[in-house]
């Protein structure tokens, strides 16, 4: 109980001095979650979402797909006012896709997470080429084997990436903060904890 409450405790300061070095852009709120949308999905069938963002209306299609190869058993397109941005083939995974977005509250500038339990991304609209731009992918980050990869939006408003062993309830996190001037994410390693981020994530 006493480590549980450390590690919080511990969580809480680093972002408080994170936070002090960002401004109100460093805060984010989740705004839509399929959690595992995958696994509810028959062959050839779709969630389809649309979204209102400062560039316009974006929409998503993730589509399960029946005869294709196992490496392309998902295939995401994002469209922003009928203009196709994202155009992209997953592969099967286990034990399902999640596809969630998130809010900086600062401008409304919307991002979205695609992730399975080998691989975390998260995109964003780039204006000044068009296309959706990958901010955040888990494989460029160091992590132990056997450990499932995350991006949530914490109730304190962070965005943290988490890869996990849920069998040891061992959670290695990133914090992430959007910088203004760069139009990009910085991070910062956050070490491990001993809980799962599912403990201090939005819903």
């Amino acid at each position: 109980m006493f480590r549980k409450f450390f590690a919080t405790l511990l969580l809480t300061l680093l972002l408080t001095l994170t936070a002090s070095t960002v401004d109100a852009e460093g805060t984010f709120q989740q705004v839509y979650n399929a959690e595992n949308f995958s696994a509810g999905l028959k062959a050839d069938q779709a969630i389809d979402e649309s979204f209102n963002t400062p560039d316009g209306k974006l929409r998503f299609q993730l589509r399960k797909l029946a005869n294709a190869s196992a490496d392309k058993r998902m295939h995401v397109i994002a469209r922003l006012d009928d203009k196709k941005v994202y155009d992209e083939h997953f592969p099967d995974a286990y034990p399902a896709y999640s596809f969630r977005v998130i809010k900086n509250v600062a401008d409304s500038r919307l991002f979205y997470v695609i992730e399975s339990g080998e691989r975390a991304l998260l995109l964003g609209y780039l204006p000044v080429n068009g296309k959706m731009a990958v901010y955040i992918d888990s494989q460029n980050y160091y992590h132990k084997d056997n450990t499932s990869p995350t991006i949530v939006v914490t109730r304190n408003g962070y965005v943290i990436m988490a890869f996990e062993n849920s069998n040891r309830n061992t959670s290695a996190r990133y914090l992430f903060t959007w910088d203004a001037d760069k139009q990009w994410f910085a991070y910062r390693d956050l070490g491990t904890y001993n809980y799962l981020i599912a403990h201090d994530r939005q819903n």
